[in-house]
């Protein structure tokens, strides 16, 4: 018993010393590109507001698209561009 203690106290004060970040470091002259695509599909049984006498749900199909740029410079710039086109599958663009 004593021994596992021991060894559970060696290891709690050897990992007190590292650092822990939320995010990594900014290199020099950083440039970091992400996009995310999340399909979604719903079907909407009295949602937001209860269904009429025969009424049908409705199913629909969304779609996120999401581009992110970040760029770094030591640590005297950050820059952060984020685009995101959010649309439902089927539906007519009204301009």
């Amino acid at each position: 018993m004593q021994l596992r203690f021991a060894i559970f106290l060696c290891c709690l004060i050897l990992m007190s010393g590292w650092k822990l970040f939320a995010q990594q470091p900014v290199k020099p002259g950083l440039l970091e590109v992400n996009a995310q695509y999340r399909p979604r599909f719903e079907i909407r049984s009295g949602a937001f507001r209860p269904l009429s006498e025969g009424e049908p749900p409705a199913a629909l199909v969304s779609n996120r698209f999401r581009l992110g740029l970040n760029y770094g410079y030591l640590d005297q710039l950050q820059v952060k561009l984020s685009l995101q086109e959010v649309s439902i599958w089927g539906q007519n663009d009204a301009s």
